[in-house]
């Protein structure tokens, strides 16, 4: 993308986070004992939405043009989107864990090197880090998280 093309995204994208963060402010808060309330989310993803969008509209400069994709990248790229897509199906049927980790372990694989020690690896990485994940949002944050591993 061009200089041009770079800061017009930046700033459309700074404008619909600075939208989201102000629709979120409206958002009613039930409780005020602890609770954020429904708008919370909404307001960090827009203000990020909006740092980012900044950042990248200052920081454009003119270059040699769009990089054109590599041609092996492309069935990559296809096979995230489908994950994508297959994770919040089993996230429907299945709950938090299993799609979680499954779709960790198909992402590093698609992106890593392939042997029977570095997938075992990964795995135990993948499901490590989906226990300490989904018990911290479950039991730590109180977030009714249905599928968690021991929970």
């Amino acid at each position: 993308m061009s200089a041009r093309g770079d800061r017009l995204a930046g700033l459309a994208f700074a404008a619909a986070g600075a939208a989201l963060a102000l629709h979120a402010r409206s958002m009613p808060v039930p409780d005020l004992m602890g609770d954020v309330g429904p708008g919370f989310m909404p307001m960090v993803i827009g203000v990020a939405m909006a740092a980012l969008g900044a950042l990248l509209a200052a920081t454009a400069r003119p270059g040699g043009g769009p990089e054109p994709i590599e041609p092996a990248r492309v069935p990559v790229a296809i096979a995230f989107a489908a994950l994508a897509l297959a994770y919040a199906a089993g996230f429907a049927a299945f709950g938090f864990s299993w799609p979680t980790f499954l779709s960790l372990l198909a992402g590093m694989t698609l992106l890593g090197r392939r042997s029977w020690r570095l997938f075992a690896l990964q795995a135990t990485g993948a499901a490590c880090f989906v226990l300490v994940l989904g018990q911290g949002l479950k039991r730590g944050l109180g977030i009714p998280l249905v599928g968690v591993w021991f929970g």
